[in-house]
């Protein structure tokens, strides 16, 4: 058997080589490094413990290394990691209900943000959560979370509640006022509007069966995936499509510039008309357009004549697919096309991301639970006419 020393400085090297690749986002080389890990951490321990009987034998013999003092701290990779915590440690979740799970965890927040303590969950009243503790983490790494849709797109921060912020008005491009010699410098007046944005939660649930509760893998994928994917997707609806006064307001309903195609114009005349007129408004140059997926297939599925694919350039724009870009009606649905620069608007968080198991309904008597995830967010944007929207596009 190897000794502790030996197996430390193995657990060191295999730990920067995980924390690399989690960095490049090389994910199937940070996850087999995790096995590793798992595998001599086991070994260090049984080294120690094999140390300890000896030296107990032979009073003379070296005491085993201890390495914790100089042993990097373990942190969670992901938010299925912060919430169950580590495989070497999980015990699985109690089924009763006499011992529930609710985590909060910071994605993403900056390290100097001191938690504030949360209000009570907006969640639907069937649905009960014991007052327990709940423990609190900073600069989450979310690099296995993919971007999906609109709101992976823009800016992000934090911050304690509602905000107040200045608007630029509808003819306030970024400019300056023509000057020559002798004359006096002239400064471009610039107009504001003064607005509040709101706070708002996005909600999103998974039913579990609790034969799932001890299996680690499983919790992690639900948490890591599917909850963080119905989150996005939420969040890409709210922060398109929300009319709440109270709450958030979607970018489509911030007074951004609604464009008219032109006859005889294809979607990609269009899209390049769009961009010159979001430059046009604000003096700044859009590189994403945002589309339904079934408009992103129309374009790409254009041929010539002679039956060849075009394979049209978007003009450099980063293409997005966002299912949450319709307008018409559910019996004659019809789909958008958005031009933007994503800094036109900021995607704030105000509360961390809360986790919670319990039962809803009649899920006692059924073997199976909830997990929960919640946010909360509010949206500014400052800048609306860099948003160059395009509606009514038949297929």
């Amino acid at each position: 058997m190897n000794d502790s020393l030996k197996l430390m400085n193995e657990l060191r090297d295999l730990r920067g080589r995980s924390k690399d690749a989690m960095a490049s986002g090389d994910t199937e080389t940070a996850l087999r490094l995790s096995g590793m890990i798992e595998q001599r951490e086991a070994d260090w321990e049984a080294a120690c413990e094999a140390e300890r009987l000896a030296s107990a034998e032979q009073p003379t013999a070296a005491a085993p290394v201890d390495p914790h003092p100089i042993a990097p701290q373990r942190r969670p990779r992901s938010l299925a990691e912060a919430v169950l915590g580590f495989r070497d440690e999980f015990r699985g979740i109690d089924a009763t209900g006499n011992k529930p799970i609710r985590k909060q965890v910071w994605l993403n927040a900056g390290g100097d943000q001191e938690p504030a303590t949360p209000a009570a969950l907006p969640t639907p009243s069937n649905v009960v959560f014991p007052a327990v503790p709940e423990s609190w983490d900073y600069n989450l790494d979310t690099s296995l979370m993919e971007p999906l849709g609109f709101v992976g797109t823009l800016p992000t921060g934090t911050c304690n509640g509602a905000l107040h912020y200045f608007q630029a008005n509808d003819a306030n491009a970024l400019k300056a006022a023509k000057w020559k010699p002798g004359e006096v410098k002239k400064e471009q007046t610039l107009s504001w509007v003064p607005k509040t944005a709101n706070e708002g939660t996005i909600a999103h649930w998974v039913p579990v069966s609790k034969l799932a509760l001890n299996d680690y893998g499983q919790l992690m994928s639900i948490i890591n995936q599917e909850l963080i994917a119905g989150l996005h997707r939420a969040a890409d609806d709210v922060a398109l499509n929300s009319d709440d006064e109270g709450g958030i307001v979607g970018v489509l309903n911030s007074g951004i510039t609604a464009y008219t195609a032109k006859s005889g114009d294809t979607l990609i005349d269009s899209m390049h008309r769009m961009i010159t007129q979001s430059i046009l408004d604000t003096g700044v140059a859009p590189t994403h357009v945002a589309m339904h997926p079934l408009v992103r297939e129309k374009i790409d599925l254009m041929k010539s004549t002679d039956g060849s694919y075009l394979n049209l350039d978007k003009w450099g724009l980063t293409v997005v697919d966002d299912v949450n870009l319709m307008s018409g009606s559910a019996s004659s649905p019809t789909y958008d096309m958005l031009v933007y620069a994503p800094s036109g608007a900021t995607w704030y968080s105000t509360d961390p991301t809360t986790v919670t198991v319990g039962t809803i309904n009649q899920q006692m008597v059924e073997n199976t639970l909830t997990v929960l995830a919640e946010e909360s967010h509010l949206m500014c944007v400052r800048r609306p006419k860099s948003f160059v929207r395009l509606t009514g596009i038949a297929l």
